[in-house]
């Protein structure tokens, strides 16, 4: 019996020819199956289940992995390397590669310093540019264009053919912009200088107040010093402890918060800022201090003529003398001077010498005023002896 397909004929035998002829087919009906001679072995056709066995079993025609990359097959599943190495790995460029060594040591060295380093690049830009070399890296801008499109804050790298693109970015990541050239770091938000070039608005933490040695502006941190302005102005203050500078002084008055007061006070017999007024319009008023003093004034010269006191320090020159000189002339040079002295355990014979209308000269009659504390001196009108 014999088995056809259009002109190829099998014959049906129970069991293979002993010595088949070279190209010889037939149908084993024992095995079921068709069989051939090629002249030295004979070989089976596969059935249906024999190429299913065949393609689940692992690697049956001994493919290599330069074999299967260099025709772009996808592996199915994990490669035994065997015990050997992996050799010239690239870079990764996107998370889901092998990275090579470097690149692994990178992240970790990264990972310990806190921040994501990525090789320098040649500028940010939103638009490739037209003859890139390979390896020329770049920070895509915010607003890109053609083949960066849609790939805003990236970094892209000419790899001869086409780009790669590593991102998005993260907080941290942090390169080299060598236009600039200087540091660049990812915020979170923008690519932002930092370094020595740093944009202080960028910083981190600056909410964090912990930095005691300044100031807030708000004020809300306690001085721990006196405060040294170095001879500046404060302006455009407040209050100081509740009260207005501008309004301070009406706290010195009869009644107010710090009023003057004392039993005794002290009046230097030579102001230099003080002229007296005969006749002021609060010479009775008690608050009024420079009106009292010109009452004061006014009620002496009338009444006695003029008085004073000669101290220590006014007496200078060889011998010593003090000059009094008057805020008003006398009506003439015929006053009488009348001298009281104050000394720590020695004697002084003091004399009026250079009498004029205008005042007169102490001579203390002596080179040593060290025990001198003072000399009254007071004047009397010829009109009121």
């Amino acid at each position: 019996m014999s088995l056809g397909t259009e002109t190829v004929f099998y014959d049906q035998l129970a069991a293979d020819p002993g010595t088949p002829e070279n190209g010889q087919h037939w149908y084993n009906s024992t095995s079921g199956v068709f069989k051939y001679y090629d002249g030295t072995t004979i070989q089976t056709f596969s059935t249906a289940a024999d190429l299913a066995a065949h393609i689940a079993a692992a690697n049956p025609h001994t493919v290599t992995l330069e074999q299967a990359r260099t025709a772009g097959n996808t592996l199915a599943g994990d490669v035994d390397m065997g015990g050997n190495g992996l050799l010239n790995v690239a870079v990764a460029a996107v998370t889901t590669s092998a990275p090579n060594l470097q690149q692994v040591r990178d992240e970790i060295e990264q990972a310990i310093q806190g921040d994501a380093w990525h090789d320098p690049v040649i500028s940010a830009l939103n638009t490739p540019p037209g003859a890139p070399a390979l390896g020329d890296r770049y920070l895509i801008d915010t607003a890109p264009t053609g083949a960066w499109a849609a790939n805003a804050d990236y970094i892209t790298e000419w790899d001869g053919s086409a780009w790669q693109f590593y991102g998005p970015p993260v907080a941290g990541w942090t390169s080299y912009d060598q236009s600039t050239p200087g540091y660049i770091r990812y915020n979170g938000t923008a690519w932002t200088p930092f370094g020595t070039a740093v944009d202080h608005g960028s910083l981190l933490g600056l909410t964090d107040d912990d930095h005691a040695q300044y100031l807030l502006v708000d004020g809300t941190r306690a001085m721990a010093g006196a405060l040294d302005m170095g001879a500046n102005n404060v302006t455009n203050s407040g209050t100081l402890n509740g009260v207005t500078v501008e309004g301070h002084a009406a706290r010195h008055v009869a009644g107010g918060a710090d009023q003057i007061d004392g039993d005794t006070l002290h009046i230097d017999y030579s102001p230099t800022n003080y002229t007296p007024s005969t006749a002021p319009p609060q010479v009775t008023a008690s608050t009024e201090l420079t009106a009292h003093l010109a009452g004061l004034d006014a009620a002496v010269s009338g009444a006695s003529g003029k008085a004073g006191l000669a101290v220590n320090v006014d007496f200078t020159g060889t011998p010593l003398e003090a000059s009094v000189t008057f805020n008003t002339a006398q009506p003439s040079a015929a006053y009488v001077v009348t001298l009281g002295v104050t000394s720590t355990g020695r004697g002084y014979t003091p004399r009026i010498r250079n009498k004029t209308t205008g005042g007169f000269t102490i001579r203390l009659g002596s080179n040593n005023k060290t025990p001198l504390v003072s000399v009254d001196w007071a004047v009397s009108n010829q009109a009121n002896p």
